[in-house]
């Protein structure tokens, strides 16, 4: 059986070119574009891992890995992001604190994403 990786991000190209990478390597993926859907969609297709990007509009990032900690979820959520200092990149460091499997920052290397992937499954 496929393990199945849900993306979140609030570009759509970004998600897509995640989404089909991972495909590509064997991976069941689907992606939503901003954290309710992230929250509606978890219940439904039961990710194994979640990569979720912290800079979306309305729900971020942040809020939206605090939610589905609150809802019980233990599936890994792996941080995505660009910003490597400011506030953006306070909020993904906030989130190890709240439980997130790690960080990594784009641009990033498609073998060292499906490495943390693995790892984190």
């Amino acid at each position: 059986m496929k393990k199945r990786i849900l993306v979140v991000d609030d570009d759509p190209d970004m998600a897509d070119s995640i989404a089909s990478l991972l495909k590509d390597e064997g991976f069941e993926t689907t992606y939503v574009l901003n954290g309710n859907e992230a929250i509606k969609k978890v219940s439904e297709f039961q990710p194994e891992v979640i990569l979720l990007d912290i800079a979306m509009p309305g729900m971020d990032g942040y809020d939206t890995l605090k939610s589905l900690k609150k809802e019980g979820l233990k599936s890994p959520i792996i941080i995505i992001t660009a910003y490597r200092d400011g506030t953006m990149n306070e909020r993904a460091l906030a989130c190890l604190k709240e439980g997130a499997y790690t960080v990594i920052y784009k641009p990033f290397d498609p073998e060292e994403l499906i490495s943390l992937l693995k790892e984190a499954l």
